[in-house]
């Protein structure tokens, strides 16, 4: 399910505002990012709760972060 079409409005928005090849470029990556990749306000329709993935956000941010040498506090406990 793609992103809520206000997200795609916005995006056209910013499409229309820029003349930079590579802004353009960035904005039209965040343009198809929101077309296939399901978001929180997918979440309800398809019977999800709001945050029904948020351990598992937290950890791939953690492990992220450590991937690049950043070391939380209460990771270092």
């Amino acid at each position: 399910m793609p992103a809520h079409i206000q997200v795609f409005a916005r995006l056209a928005m910013l499409l229309a505002s820029t003349s930079d090849p590579e802004q353009r470029d960035m904005i039209l990556d965040v343009w198809l990012d929101a077309r296939h990749m399901a978001s929180e306000w997918d979440a309800e329709p398809w019977g999800f709760e709001p945050g029904w993935c948020r351990r598992e956000l937290n950890e791939l941010m953690r492990r992220g972060r450590s991937a690049f040498g950043v070391v939380q506090l209460d990771d270092a406990l």
